[in-house]
């Protein structure tokens, strides 16, 4: 083998791991990455990422129609959501609940140029559409 020492590190750092300890010192619970008492605690923390607030099939869906009704799109028919998050943005109304969405179809020569933003806004709630349609200035 040519490369015994990359290849044993390679190895050792796919074992290795992060560990935090907890030390009470003063009274005061303290957190390290190294021990940081004689009488310090691995803790074994399992990592997970946070749940995003979806949006649900029935907005989206309402939220598509609308945006491809919005524009005068060349090819309807290939219409589609590029990607869409829900924010909070603010206008002279307040804070707004939006489904900011980046959509796209066909242009005149049969393929998919630069997708485009379209805010579809939701209620508080963010469990249906709203009434008003459009930034308030």
């Amino acid at each position: 083998m040519k490369y015994p020492a990359f290849v044993f590190i390679a190895l050792f750092s796919l074992s290795s791991h992060a560990a935090i300890y907890k030390c009470v010192i003063d009274d005061v619970p303290t957190f390290s990455q190294t021990p940081c008492a004689p009488d310090a605690k691995e803790l074994h923390l399992k990592v997970s990422k946070a749940p995003s607030p979806g949006v649900s099939h029935s907005i989206l869906q309402q939220c598509t129609a609308l945006a491809k009704n919005s524009y005068a799109w060349r090819d309807p028919n290939s219409f589609i959501v590029v990607s869409h998050e829900k924010q909070w943005r603010d206008d002279a109304s307040g804070a707004r609940l939006v489904l900011a969405m980046q959509v796209n179809a066909k242009n005149g020569y049969g393929g998919y140029g630069d997708s485009k933003p379209f805010n579809c806004f939701l209620n508080h709630g963010g469990t249906g559409l709203s009434t008003v349609q459009h930034w308030i200035n």
